[in-house]
């Protein structure tokens, strides 16, 4: 069960139409810096993993896999990208990613219509903790993650994160990009044969060149399955609508 929350209605297939603002308890910064893993360990339930998939690698190479994680957080993952970064084989970093799911400390989603393939074709992958992924890029306070080049990834993964860890059981993640990468949509959440499609943007105004990317996703599958109104999860505190089926959702609804 999912808390009590704009994202309730959201999947119950409502939302309110009248505006409102959203005051959180503490800042975003703060909020997103969650601080429940550190490096140290990190390293530690990583090394375990390791061990239980037969993946030989010192402390070096384990943190230098962490940091390469929160560099690449919320990018699409290519399998000779990573070998190339690790100076490792292919299947031993694959095996690397799959011991670090199961150490709960990474996790990836897979490019809607391609679910069925693995990591290695088109995937996004998420550090687990924000809080983690900042140390790893040197971040030193909350107030530091704001102007930091990363800023948008951590953001986008705190968003992902937050999901994760509500949604029911019978709704499956995915994002959502065009073979030539012309559009592309942060998340697809599918229920059935209902899309709920989510932008993620951690600017502190939505824009309307969001709900075109939502509105052209919307074209391309409406003939096949039944999409629900478009929301764009954002850094601001004001719900509203956006636009036609397309709302603007604070990140403190969720």
């Amino acid at each position: 069960m999912i808390k009590d929350s704009l994202l309730s209605d959201y999947l119950a297939g409502h939302l309110p139409e009248e505006e409102k603002v959203f005051k959180p308890i503490q800042s975003l910064a703060h909020t997103v810096w969650d601080g429940r893993s550190s490096v140290t360990a990190a390293q530690v339930a990583l090394a375990a993993a390791f061990e239980r998939y037969a993946v030989v690698a010192d402390q070096e190479t384990i943190y230098k896999l962490l940091v390469l994680m929160a560099e690449l957080t919320g990018q699409e993952l290519s399998c000779s990208h990573l070998s190339h970064h690790m100076g490792m084989p292919p299947k031993e970093v694959l095996k690397m990613l799959a011991a670090a799911k199961l150490a709960g400390i990474w996790r990836h989603i897979s490019c809607f219509d391609r679910q069925d393939e693995e990591v290695n074709d088109k995937s996004k992958g998420y550090l687990a903790s924000v809080g983690l992924a900042a140390e790893l890029l040197g971040i030193t306070t909350p107030a530091d993650l704001e102007v930091h080049r990363s800023w948008g990834a951590l953001f986008e993964g705190f968003i992902i994160n937050t999901l994760l860890a509500q949604l029911p059981q019978d709704i499956r993640l995915f994002y959502w990009r065009t073979t030539h990468g012309m559009a592309e949509v942060d998340v697809v959440m599918v229920r059935g044969t209902t899309l709920y499609p989510v932008e993620i943007k951690s600017a502190v105004h939505a824009s309307l060149s969001n709900a075109k990317k939502i509105a052209l996703f919307s074209n391309f599958y409406h003939a096949n399955y039944q999409v629900a109104p478009g929301i764009i999860a954002y850094a601001g505190d004001r719900y509203y609508r956006l636009g036609e089926g397309v709302f603007a959702l604070p990140w403190s609804a969720l």
